[in-house]
């Protein structure tokens, strides 16, 4: 409470605006996975790559995130 009525004192906005996307850490990998789906890696191989980059995000917010840019039927195995 103490932080919303500084910002509100300050002029600040208390939030995003609506409708402004929120982004992802997966957003800047996007051409890398990409990359990925279209040799048909697996999407569990996917996520360890992108792990060994220090990118750390679990299986389900990586399903959303590819759910949310109709990605989710692009074919690999499991």
């Amino acid at each position: 409470k103490a932080g919303h009525a500084k910002r509100k004192a300050k002029g600040l906005s208390s939030g995003r605006q609506r409708g402004q996307k929120v982004k992802s850490r997966l957003d800047e990998h996007t051409a890398f996975i990409l990359n990925l789906l279209d040799t048909k890696t697996t999407k569990v191989e996917i996520l360890r790559q992108l792990n060994e980059r220090g990118v750390s995000i679990s299986r389900s917010r990586f399903y959303s995130w590819l759910e949310a840019r109709g990605l989710h039927n692009k074919k690999a195995e499991f």
